[in-house]
């Protein structure tokens, strides 16, 4: 069947913006959620004071580069079998701070050692070999050398994880002193500072706790600590480097009520082991001018007791606006149904928003107003406003789709929605919502300190080509309307590929496939992974109309797919089924990039070519994207005119998958929410169809010719032409 006669979408946003296209036994799997509580690893990406460069940590390393350029130097590695944090700038200036740990623990404590290490950056990372816009630079210099990291101090922790997540230091906003947590013997932790000119440490806190969390003041005079113990109270608030009668508690009953949670062992008692937790969800959030504390509360009944008791999941929650260095008290406001999270001041004013079932919300602290932002529907997250004032962010979920399985000659196919998301950009007000980056999984994203700049991973998650992991560093400028990339190897170029393939920008898809080819290592070429960049290549040059240089790619694709090795399964001629295995990779591909059309041509093509297997198999995408687009006319009349026919009359397929094939066909066109939509006309028609193909079938077949005319049967009655429906029964039971 042609493809004009398909009402496929005219953009692949109205469908495919989420889907995605999973083998059997793919890695599916492996990204669903298992419903473990875990500490959530950090991997933003921080702007330097004054948004011209960005730090970041990838693979073990600390990378700088420029918001204007594309390019990226590595200034740090971590040796073997050591971790290393995210990197963070320092407060109005060229500096970057990160920690380190080998991992060790000390015997006698078991706790783990780290170290503060201080990377002064020298002043010709800000200029270079060839200027651009307006004497901002383009790229870092082809001379330039990283300055060496300078060891500040070492401190001990209690999990690895503290440091994945960030959880252990932060810069005072006086860009010479950094807060971190140091722990005693006795696995108590609190917050010290240092000054990193000289060295010197002293207490900020006098709180201690099994579990810290801190927060530093805009203006770096106050310090909250959240802690876990329940006879000290949980959300304190001090002056920092003050003694414990300038420190007052300020919550009891902070929420989120449970936090993620990390099992370490108590060196103290051999065989026991406790829990530390990620208590910074409950820090809750500063304006700008330090003036406020916004911190969300839970009823005492929605705290466990221990980890082994759940917490009510849904209690009525609080937001509570505390005034500083005043004596004024609290003001409370009883908040919507459901979870309050992402709480951001707006710059200048005095106004806090924050996500509460996926709606965006407003509190002006003074008057206690709670109104809802207008435009923000379905919002994942919140990130708050750009420092200027201009923007706000959020991020959405692409429009979803009814998940679909379809069963091939050997396999099964599944095309249903992944986490993808759209960067939308607003008016301070919510309003004029427009989408400016989509299509893929965005993590860790924030604003720059000055301007309109957002930092973030992008990743295509998940994916039916099984491409190694590789999520480049973005920086995208709102005022330039401009994205910069920072891949560090092949499969990040290629993740650059899919972004453009998918938002069909093909000549730049073109131009980041063939740069991660460039990538490839020298003698330890990837065959699978090559031979992937050159089908999404080829894919995007035949969607731009370059058929002679697609057809180059594909061809490549095409011999270099599958290992020589190939293991063939029994009952299976191994060309059938090396054919069968590529038309499977390069059509799921394709539905995964939001190529359906091509799809639809790509399986059409294969059809009117073979008589056989692969003829089965582009039935069975056709019938899977007639089936997820609505169409289900076109769905049941492939199904029974021409794919069930084929399939048992299938030479090449075995018999017994060949009739697990039909029976699950007959049995989504046999459903209500399908027969539903078929007119009677139809219906009759189809029947006729199914006692004529049964009657053939009767002595070759006779299991599966029996399941014919009972579907049949079916199909007469939901036609209404009951005699029809008797007679096909009888038939039934007659063979």
């Amino acid at each position: 069947m042609s493809n004009s006669h398909r009402h496929l979408p005219d953009s692949p946003r109205t469908l495919a913006e989420l889907a995605v296209v999973l083998l059997a036994l793919s890695v599916f799997a492996a990204c669903v959620p298992n419903g473990t509580v875990r500490w959530e690893e950090d991997r933003t990406i921080p702007f330097s004071a004054d948004d011209r460069a960005i730090a970041y940590r990838h693979k073990d390393s600390v990378f700088v580069a420029r918001t204007r350029g594309d390019m990226h130097r590595r200034v740090f590695t971590a040796k073997p079998d050591t971790t290393l944090s995210s990197p963070h700038w320092a407060p109005g200036q060229r500096a970057v701070l990160f920690a380190v740990t080998d991992g060790k623990r000390d015997s006698s404590t078991g706790l783990l050692s780290y170290a503060l290490w201080y990377w002064p950056a020298p002043e010709d990372i800000w200029t270079s070999d060839v200027q651009k816009s307006a004497g901002d630079s383009a790229t870092l210099p082809s001379d330039w050398t990283p300055a060496n990291p300078r060891f500040l101090t070492a401190a001990r922790f209690r999990a690895e994880i503290q440091l994945k997540a960030d959880a252990l230091f932060a810069w005072h906003p006086d860009g010479n002193h950094v807060l971190f947590l140091d722990t005693d013997a006795s696995g108590l932790q609190s917050v010290m500072s240092l000054n990193a000119d000289n060295g010197m440490r002293t207490v900020a806190s006098p709180i201690r706790a099994p579990s810290l969390a801190f927060s530093i003041s805009p203006n770096g005079e106050w310090l909250t600590s959240a802690t876990r113990k329940s006879d000290m109270g949980a959300l304190w608030l001090g002056p920092i480097g003050s003694d414990e009668t300038k420190w007052r508690s300020i919550e009891k009953s902070p929420a989120p009520p449970v936090v993620p949670e990390h099992r370490v062992e108590d060196a103290q008692h051999r065989g026991h082991s406790e829990f530390l937790y990620d208590l910074r969800p409950r820090l809750g959030s500063w304006s700008p001018d330090s003036r406020w504390l916004a911190h969300i509360r839970a009823p005492a009944a929605a705290q466990p007791a221990d980890s082994s008791q759940p917490a009510d999941s849904n209690p009525i929650r609080e937001l509570v606006l505390t005034r500083i260095a005043t004596d004024r008290p609290q003001r409370v406001l009883s908040m919507p149904e459901g979870q309050t999270t992402d709480l951001h001041w707006a710059p200048g004013e005095r106004l806090l928003g924050m996500l509460s079932e996926k709606r965006l919300l407003l509190v002006d602290p003074e008057s206690g107003t709670l109104t809802e932002l207008s435009g923000a529907l379905q919002v994942e997250q919140f990130l708050g406003w750009s420092k200027p004032g201009s923007n706000l962010a959020y991020l959405t979920l692409a429009e979803e789709f009814d998940r679909t399985v379809a069963i091939v000659p050997h396999g099964r196919i599944r095309w249903a929605p992944a986490q993808r998301h759209n960067l939308m950009v607003a008016q301070p007000n919510g309003t004029l919502p427009s989408r400016r980056f989509g299509l893929m999984n965005i993590s860790s994203a924030r604003w720059g300190n000055q301007s309109t700049k957002l930092s973030f991973w992008a990743t295509h998650l998940p994916t039916v080509s099984h491409l190694p992991p590789g999520d480049p560093a973005a920086v995208l400028d709102l005022d330039e309307d401009a994205i910069r990339w920072y891949p560090t190897d092949v499969a990040e170029y290629a993740q650059v590929g899919n972004y453009y393939l998918l938002n069909r920008e093909y000549a730049d898809a073109v131009k980041f496939y063939t740069d991660a080819l460039t990538h490839v290592p020298d003698g330890d070429e990837d065959r699978t992974l090559v031979a992937r960049i050159r089908l999404w290549r080829g894919m995007s040059r035949l969607a731009a109309g370059e058929a002679v240089a697609a057809r180059k790619d594909l061809e490549y694709f095409r011999g270099h797919i599958l290992a020589p090795d190939l293991q063939v399964p029994d009952g299976w001629d191994a060309a059938v089924f090396r054919a069968l295995s590529i038309d499977q990779i390069f059509l799921s591909t394709l539905l995964s990039m939001g190529q359906i059309s091509l799809a639809v041509e790509e399986a059409t093509r294969i059809i009117e070519q073979d008589r056989d297997a692969r003829l089965i198999q582009g039935l069975c995408y056709l019938a899977m994207i007639d089936r997820a687009t609505g169409q289900h006319e076109l769905f049941t009349d492939g199904v029974v005119t021409r794919l069930v026919p084929h399939a048992m009359r299938s030479e090449q397929i075995p018999r017994e998958s060949a009739e697990m094939l039909v029976a699950a066909y007959l049995r989504d066109a046999l459903h209500p929410s399908n027969q539903r939509y078929l007119s009677a006309r139809t219906k009759k028609r189809l029947a006729d169809k199914l006692v004529e193909l049964a009657q053939s079938m009767q002595d070759t077949h006779p299991q599966a010719a029996v399941r014919l005319s009972e579907s049949a049967a079916v199909f007469y009655r939901e036609s209404g032409k009951t005699a029809l429906e008797m007679d096909a029964l009888r038939t039934s039971a007659g063979m």
